[in-house]
């Protein structure tokens, strides 16, 4: 999880940067150890592929 708030941080950083997730959102995902999936925007099959335990995309573990 420090890796996701050092990226989160590096985003916000730039002009006009959207990350994948915010540095308040990876600070509390850090804080509270929440495992946390890291789902494509643009296929919603991605979410319910995640939804059903078949996620292919990135894992966040405490």
């Amino acid at each position: 999880t420090e890796k996701l708030v050092e990226i989160a941080m590096q985003s916000e950083s730039k002009a006009g940067g959207s990350g994948v997730v915010d540095p308040l959102a990876a600070k509390f995902i850090q804080r509270g150890k929440i495992r946390t999936l890291i789902i494509g925007k643009d296929d919603a099959r991605n979410l319910f592929d995640a939804i059903k335990g078949r996620h292919k995309g990135t894992l966040v573990e405490p």
